[in-house]
């Protein structure tokens, strides 16, 4: 005869807590999976924060010895419309096609760059003159855009070491071939500007250029 053990109260509550519990190790494996790779490039520094911390580093880079760059407080692409599928694909594809890097395969951290920057956010650095920045945050530089502000001339007239208006992404990093790939546009005159994505190789405190495409021009 076959005996069917009917089980007891005490062991049916076992059998809860254990399901309860596996329950909860799958559930904490799943959250840990996801705050490690919330995108699926796990060499890629996905942490906004420290990505934005390599941006001092980036802009002094950028600026004209004895002068300064005015950046924009909050990130941005450009003149990219980070919502209209068709117009981020033909940049993706034509920076891929322009922007080669010897033994690297560059497609991973733009995608990555395309992603981080869906939403912009403020920039968290100070300003560093010393460095060749300042992050305008309390709209001292952007008021003369607005009417009757006087434009660049009167910028310039009266910030003479100023050098126009920068707007820059979130850089993306990949931390295994340690390279940034990074969004870089400035306006100096009405008709005089320029967006780049830059690539660059950290060595120690330093950063080696390794190529840029232009994405426009005025």
């Amino acid at each position: 005869h076959n005996h069917i053990i009917q089980p007891t109260a005490k062991s049916a509550a076992a059998d809860v807590d254990v399901r309860l519990i596996n329950m909860k190790k799958i559930i904490i494996s799943l959250i840990l999976c996801c705050a490690i790779t919330p995108l699926a490039w796990p060499e890629i520094q996905q942490d906004v924060k420290k990505n934005c911390n390599l941006l001092g580093l980036i802009l002094a880079q950028n600026h004209e010895e004895g002068r300064y760059m005015v950046v924009e407080p909050k990130t941005g692409l450009g003149h990219l419309d980070i919502n209209n599928k068709e117009e981020i694909n033909q940049a993706r594809e034509y920076i891929k096609k322009e922007l080669i890097i010897p033994e690297y395969d560059i497609f991973a951290l733009l995608d990555a760059l395309f992603e981080l920057n869906r939403e912009s956010i403020s920039l968290e650095i100070e300003s560093d003159m010393q460095q060749g920045y300042v992050i305008d945050r309390d709209n001292h530089f952007m008021k003369y855009f607005e009417k009757n502000g006087g434009g660049f001339k009167k910028l310039y007239q009266e910030n003479p070491k100023a050098f126009g208006i920068t707007v820059v992404s979130i850089p993306v990093y990949d931390e295994k071939s340690n390279i940034i790939l990074v969004y870089l546009g400035t306006q100096a005159e009405l008709l005089a500007g320029a967006g780049w994505v830059i690539a660059y190789r950290i060595e120690g405190e330093k950063l080696i250029e390794l190529g840029r495409v232009m994405l426009w021009i005025s």
